[in-house]
């Protein structure tokens, strides 16, 4: 419709604007949203609802002396090793992998470049059975 352009730019134009919206629509199916992510990882339950009448009793008090033990602390874990423990998390939720799979992919040049001790600490703590 336009005179401005010949027949040879706008069958040009078109053909480049259909490679933009093809690549674009590839590149979004390939990459699924967050918030699909954020759904399928968390579940919630309703509690049952009673409609029994409520009963009152009387509180006894009592005396209980704290305990004079403690517990020793955790492992630290290094900052390295929560890294890595998030990245092994991250990979889990995008696809299925082995406990050796997951490590090799952790210390992989190509993946998140990970010692092989830090990959392997990830690896295990993530939960692969």
């Amino acid at each position: 419709m336009n005179k401005q352009f010949t027949q040879k730019t706008k069958v040009i134009i078109t053909g480049v604007v259909a490679v933009l919206a093809v690549i674009g629509g590839i590149s979004s199916a390939m990459s699924p949203p967050e918030e699909t992510n954020e759904v399928s990882r968390t579940t919630t339950t309703e509690a049952p609802t009673t409609t029994a009448e409520p009963t009152t009793t009387k509180a006894t008090p009592t005396t209980t002396a704290a305990p004079t033990t403690t517990e020793p602390p955790g492992p630290t874990l290094t900052p390295s090793q929560e890294q890595a423990i998030r990245a092994a998390q991250s990979y889990l939720d995008f696809t299925a992998f082995s406990r050796q799979g997951l490590s090799d992919q952790l210390s992989s040049e190509y993946g998140s470049q990970f010692t092989v001790e830090q990959a392997t600490h990830g690896a295990r703590q993530a939960g692969i059975c």
